[in-house]
């Protein structure tokens, strides 16, 4: 099973039990969320089987070299996002390629921190139980 899967149910399994609790973690999550589909969007922006994304909007302002390009990302749970990236018009061919990667790892890193976290939650929540 994937991060973005797993992340997911995770937090839909903390929003059923515990409706009332556990804000800052199930915020934590859903950025996590977030991040990964991000990520996943800018490794790989014409995917078909890209289906965490509702919709996207792209718009662009260019002064000179460079251009403003506004990406509205809906979640799941009906939450809009709105990232702002400033790049050159040739981005594919410039070095922030390696910049990307770089990127994407660092958000893996965050998962899997965000992971282990809700991992420690649960054996907490558990051996708190018996």
């Amino acid at each position: 099973m994937g991060e973005l899967e797993q992340a997911k149910e995770e937090l839909e399994m903390l929003q059923t039990l515990y409706p009332n609790q556990h804000h800052i973690l199930k915020q934590e999550l859903s950025s996590f969320i977030f991040q990964l589909q991000y990520s996943h969007f800018q490794s790989h922006p014409l995917s078909q089987n890209n289906t965490s994304l509702a919709y996207l909007v792209d718009t662009q302002e260019s002064t000179s070299l460079e251009q403003t390009k506004r990406i509205q990302l809906a979640l799941p749970d009906g939450e809009k996002k709105v990232v702002m990236e400033k790049g050159k018009t040739s981005e594919l061919q410039s070095p922030n390629t390696r910049k990307r990667k770089d990127r994407v790892d660092l958000v893996l890193e965050k998962a899997q921190i965000c992971l282990k976290k809700i991992r420690l939650f649960k054996t907490s929540l558990l051996s708190s139980t018996c």
